[in-house]
């Protein structure tokens, strides 16, 4: 096809060797996506998809029930949520995925496709996962997932600069005690920006009140 044309007319040259990487890449996408496709019975699902979106479907296709994941397929051994997972993983080692970019994809594709339960379950995988709790804690509240499921996630970021961005983003999503707990963060930091940026967007006059009191007993 043209794109093996394209692999081999770049190979001929040297000065092309990082063209030549790319092409080589795009044939082993299409293989392998087309191989999927003939796994998963499901035509035109993977084939021009990035090798994230690739990833990214693989990972999805694990939310779907036992019978409409294996519905389209004739023959073979049937497929399960592991087996999704699995697929997924050895995609990613096979291109050289680094396992925080695999934990990233992983993590948004399962929320993108409702699997709260299995991300619950991946975050407690790990005393820590490789990424942290934030990926969690934004695929939750992009989500709408209720209040102490976000908060569980944002309670284990470390980094108090990133929990109040976290806590702020849930706030502005609609979620209850989102600017109530950014605001308890950028006190703890004593960050009068941050004191600033809740009073602006919090719309509540008792932390406003909180506020103006916490900003006359800090240095200006």
């Amino acid at each position: 096809g043209s794109l093996r044309s394209a692999q081999l007319l770049f190979q001929k040259s040297r000065e092309n060797a990082f063209p030549a990487k790319m092409v080589e890449e795009s044939v082993e996408l299409f293989s392998v996506q087309e191989a999927l496709e003939q796994k998963t019975g499901r035509e035109n699902a993977f084939v021009n998809l990035s090798l994230t979106e690739t990833i990214h479907s693989v990972v999805a296709l694990a939310a779907l029930p036992p019978e409409e994941l294996n519905r389209s397929r004739s023959g073979g051994e049937a497929l399960t949520p592991e087996w999704c997972h699995n697929e997924a993983a050895q995609i990613a080692k096979r291109f050289g995925v680094s396992d925080k970019r695999l934990w990233r994809i992983r993590i948004k594709a399962m929320g993108a496709s409702n699997q709260w339960e299995q991300l619950r379950r991946l975050a407690g995988t790990r005393t820590r996962p490789p990424v942290g709790y934030a990926p969690f804690a934004e695929a939750a509240i992009l989500g709408k997932r209720p209040t102490e499921e976000i908060f569980a996630y944002t309670e284990k970021v470390q980094d108090l600069e990133k929990r109040f961005d976290l806590c702020a983003k849930a706030g502005a999503s609609g979620v209850n005690g989102g600017w109530s707990r950014a605001l308890d963060v950028a006190a703890a930091l004593k960050d009068l920006r941050r004191l600033h940026l809740v009073r602006l967007n919090c719309g509540d006059p008792a932390l406003i009140a909180r506020i103006d009191e916490l900003q006359s007993r800090l240095p200006m």
